[in-house]
């Protein structure tokens, strides 16, 4: 399941530590980059904002820009953005319920080969050309559709994996 949160935030011009820089052979100057920080305006709890903990947004400009142009840069953002908000997909939850619904999706499909394979059998004592042809196109398709489903079983596997790390105890 996908949760978004959002919030009202100002966009606010900070300087980077201060920094020596080459800015022609032989010359060094320091050199202090601005960027922009999102820091949260609105009256919501801190639990309802879309960063969590101690995260932040900083927006990196590029090198050289000034500090009139960082200012206006934040000045344009913060009258034409209204709420900044964050969609995460894929939390514990979401994993557990994908892989109980591919175990009861994994018994339906058995269910159904069972079925084709038999009606195959049944074909083929019935000693029909037609049929039998019919019956083998049924066995290709749902094992096709197997084959597909053990893939995207397979590819759960590992997107539960990369998410949630693989010396993890699954049952915490």
């Amino acid at each position: 399941m996908a949760t978004t949160k959002w919030a009202r935030h100002k966009f606010v011009v900070k300087e980077s530590a201060t920094e020596a820089r080459e800015i022609r052979e032989g010359f060094v100057d320091l050199v202090a980059d601005p960027y922009l920080v999102a820091e949260p305006c609105d009256s919501k709890p801190i639990s309802e904002y879309p960063l969590e903990g101690s995260d932040f947004l900083a927006l990196e400009l590029i090198q050289g820009t000034s500090m009139k142009q960082a200012q206006d840069i934040a000045a344009f953002l913060n009258t034409n953005v209204s709420y900044l908000s964050i969609t995460r997909f894929g939390d514990r939850e979401d994993a557990i319920r994908d892989v109980r619904q591919s175990a009861h999706v994994r018994s339906i499909d058995a269910e159904r080969f069972a079925m084709v394979v038999a009606m195959l059998a049944e074909k083929i004592q019935g000693n029909n050309a037609g049929e039998i042809h019919g019956a083998l196109v049924a066995v290709q398709s749902v094992s096709a559709d197997l084959l597909a489903g053990w893939s995207k079983a397979l590819q759960l596997s590992d997107d539960i994996l990369n998410a949630f790390g693989e010396d993890e105890d699954p049952h915490v």
